[in-house]
């Protein structure tokens, strides 16, 4: 066997069990046309055009007689057991259409580019007879529009101004909005109603006679022989247990995007050395939450917990660490019905980037080159709007997706907001490109980086 897990027997390195795994059907396409016109002229270069999409995504999962069930170890000691509601399988269809105009004018020492763009993105799944599985019945789901549909107009402008005339000076500017992509995305998450189930959950498993086989019936979803009672009591009924608000899937200007802006200096600072310096601005808007609409925050019972006493822990050291939440008896029973919806219907989330980049560029004799530069940045993301709400799950959750419920939803916590240096992006590098004889040349780089962020964790047993 395996120190602290299973005995001889036992195989491991298998895939995780989800709606996306052993299927043995998939099928994703994607087909793209595009059609432009441009007219150019001594100060005008004008461009217009259209850009079409089609696209299947149809994905299968837990097929082929896979095992429905997953089984947990501690210690080499069975603690839990999770089942699944496979076989699964979605079928989406989407259709998408750009339309844009731009334009670069040059006047004097000023040269401006302006363009527009409307976007049009929808998505509908197919009627389906998904066939029965171990733990679930089969079951039926009709056609489904509007997964998503979505309408959007973006604006994007830059400007180039030549300070003095001689080439030498200039200041550049951009701001301009970009749409978050969305492919078969909602459906992968779960949103289409074939998959839109209580697709697993977990139930106690006491293994009272040690031989590791779950002695119960488990198609019971009530504790029996060595197995509690099944965490979600919606587990396996073939009706919807994930939903979509409507300002998460349709409408104008609901479509998760960015603006980003930036704008920069340049100057030569003697024939063949330049030297740039500019400060960059990303934030990230419509942000969207997951929300368990069975229950409310009443339904959680919130405890702390002390944090272990070492130094690399800095302020953390030994404290108390509040707002984690666990769901009372009551809650449990109501299940989940998960919908996801924008959050800033319940406050105001942030997640942007700063950047500030200064680099030169030195050329001279017959192609010798060096470049280099400092880059400094960080992402700051804040969800303090879901302090107190444990139903609430933020999409901008900064961290490792399996501990989301596990986060201490505490002002301390909740504005996750790294030093300049230890931040995204930053970086100093040097690169130098010298020539040789009978065309050979010599060249070398160097990076230097933030360190890896070292993880700090702690396993509780209760």
């Amino acid at each position: 066997g395996v120190p602290g897990g299973a005995p001889a027997g036992y195989t491991y390195g298998g895939l995780g069990q989800s709606i996306l795994s052993y299927g043995e059907d998939d099928n994703s396409n994607n087909f793209n046309q595009r059609f432009s016109v441009a007219y150019v002229t001594g100060t005008h270069s004008f461009k217009a055009g259209l850009q079409t999409q089609q696209g299947n995504y149809d994905f299968f999962g837990m097929q082929g007689g896979v095992e429905q069930v997953n089984y947990q170890f501690r210690g080499g000691v069975p603690v839990s057991l999770t089942q699944v509601a496979g076989p699964f399988q979605s079928m989406t269809r989407l259709s998408a259409q750009g339309l844009y105009a731009q334009d670069q004018y040059t006047v004097g020492r000023l040269t401006v580019n302006a363009g527009v763009r409307y976007d049009h993105f929808r998505g509908r799944t197919l009627a389906q007879n998904i066939p029965a599985g171990r733990f679930r019945p089969a079951y039926s789901v009709d056609e489904v529009s509007s997964l998503p549909n979505f309408s959007d107009w973006q604006l994007r402008l830059g400007a180039a101004y030549d300070v003095f005339g001689n080439g030498k000076t200039a200041i550049k500017g951009s701001w301009g909005k970009y749409l978050l992509g969305q492919g078969g995305k909602l459906s992968f998450q779960g949103f289409a109603p074939s998959v839109a189930i209580a697709t697993s959950s977990g139930r106690p498993w006491t293994d009272a006679n040690n031989n590791f086989v779950p002695d119960c019936n488990l198609s019971n979803l009530a504790a029996n022989g060595e197995c509690g009672n099944i965490v979600n009591p919606l587990f396996g009924q073939p009706f919807s247990v994930q939903s979509l608000t409507d300002d998460a899937r349709t409408g104008w200007g609901n479509r998760e995007y960015s603006n980003q802006w930036n704008i920069q200096l340049q100057q030569e600072l003697w024939p063949g050395l330049g030297l740039a310096i500019g400060f960059f601005h990303t934030e990230w808007k419509n942000l969207s939450v997951v929300r368990n609409s069975r229950v409310t925050p009443a339904d959680f019972s919130e405890y702390c917990i002390t944090a272990p006493t070492d130094t690399r822990l800095g302020a953390t050291s030994g404290q108390r660490v509040c707002g984690f939440y666990d769901l009372t008896p009551a809650g449990q029973a109501k299940g989940v019905a998960y919908q996801l919806t924008q959050a800033n219907n319940f406050g105001d989330p942030q997640d942007f980037y700063n950047g500030v980049d200064i680099g030169f560029t030195a050329r001279w004799g017959r192609g010798a080159l060096a470049s280099g530069g400092v880059s400094v940045g960080r992402q700051v993301i804040d969800f303090c709007f879901a302090n107190g709400r444990p139903d609430l799950t933020p999409q901008i959750f900064p961290f490792n997706a399996f501990s989301v419920n596990r986060y201490p939803r505490h002002d301390d916590f909740c504005r996750v907001e790294p030093s300049w240096w230890n931040g995204v992006g930053s970086q100093i590098k040097l690169q130098l490109v010298y020539p040789l004889a009978y065309g050979f040349a010599v060249s070398g780089a160097y990076k230097h980086l933030p360190g890896i962020p070292v993880p700090a964790n702690l396993v509780l047993t209760t």
